[in-house]
């Protein structure tokens, strides 16, 4: 017979077992916090020591392209602690990527971000894109640029983890239609 104030065994380990959950999870969440500090203060220093080599120069763009939730957080918060204290408008484009990819999908990746860096710079806003939960992240980013032409360039979505790999002469041409539609969009939004 149980007597008040007595705790059974079963109701104590999965209470233990529950403050050991909740335990890993603050320390996950302390963690995380820390990482995501020391990169929003790395990419700080950084932003400061390229943004200081033009004298007069403000702010304008800060690009971050990488599969850690900490370094999406750590840039979204250099935009919003930039703006604040400095009253510019600095533009935030932050690419979550898949993460675990293989060489080949980071290859693909870096091949297709060397081509579409003017493209974010050149976007007149912020970005925040989470491809990597992204059915098909071709179309997101087509669609949050305004560009709907990087669709018909034939990219493989297996840089994201999606799709098959394709031989290296179809990634070639189709690299090579992206830097066109690229420039082209450039072109159109160049001023006369």
């Amino acid at each position: 017979m149980k007597q008040k104030g007595q705790i059974t065994g079963d109701s104590s380990r999965s209470s233990s077992r529950g403050n050991l959950s909740s335990l890993r999870l603050s320390e996950k969440l302390i963690k995380s916090r820390e990482v995501t500090s020391a990169k929003f203060h790395a990419m700080w220093r950084e932003a400061k020591t390229f943004y200081r080599s033009y004298p007069g120069q403000s702010w304008k763009n800060i690009i971050s392209v990488g599969d850690m939730r900490y370094e999406h957080d750590a840039v979204q918060g250099l935009g919003m602690s930039r703006r604040t204290s400095h009253g510019d408008r600095l533009l935030i484009k932050s690419l979550l990527l898949p993460g675990s990819a293989s060489i080949t999908e980071i290859t693909l990746r870096l091949r297709f971000s060397q081509c579409m860096i003017p493209a974010y710079v050149r976007f007149d806003g912020d970005l925040d894109l989470n491809l990597r939960d992204a059915d098909d992240p071709l179309d997101r980013l087509a669609e949050a640029l305004g560009m709907p032409d990087i669709l018909l360039t034939g990219f493989t979505r297996h840089a994201w983890g999606k799709g098959a790999l394709e031989d290296e002469e179809q990634t070639r041409q189709a690299l090579k239609k992206l830097r066109r539609v690229v420039q082209r969009a450039w072109d159109q939004h160049s001023p006369m």
